[in-house]
């Protein structure tokens, strides 16, 4: 975990948090944005093109969710950068586990994309050897 800004104090929490996601391939951020996006319940969800943004409560503090892609959609890597007040180091397990959910990283999506040359090989064989 990077720390992209410094204590001033000992006793003060930084308010910039660094990391990085390994998303199951393919995956491609833009298209789950746009997703998430179309349903009533994340209209306050950003995409900008290249970052999608969100604000997730930790306790009482709203803190920024930025969220870019760096790799293609086989070797997807996500970069998160948590913004605001008050950040502590556990609040990345958090973001973390929230993220997979909210952006369906851990969800294999080759089954999915093995469909079409399963549905053209059935058509194939009822067309030619159906009833």
């Amino acid at each position: 975990m990077a720390n992209t800004a410094t204590r001033r104090k000992q006793h003060e929490f930084v308010d910039r948090l660094t990391f990085s996601i390994v998303p199951v391939a393919p995956f491609r951020l833009d298209l789950t944005a746009w997703a998430l996006r179309r349903r009533r319940q994340n209209i306050i969800d950003r995409w900008d093109g290249s970052t999608y943004r969100r604000i997730l409560p930790f306790g009482n503090v709203p803190i920024e969710v930025a969220v870019t892609q760096s790799g293609p959609c086989d070797a997807p890597r996500l970069q998160v950068t948590l913004t605001g007040p008050g950040l502590r180091p556990e609040f990345k397990e958090q973001t973390k586990s929230r993220m997979e959910k909210i952006l369906g990283l851990r969800v294999d999506l080759a089954p999915f994309y093995r469909m079409p040359a399963m549905m053209r090989n059935c058509c194939y064989w009822w067309r030619n050897f159906g009833a």
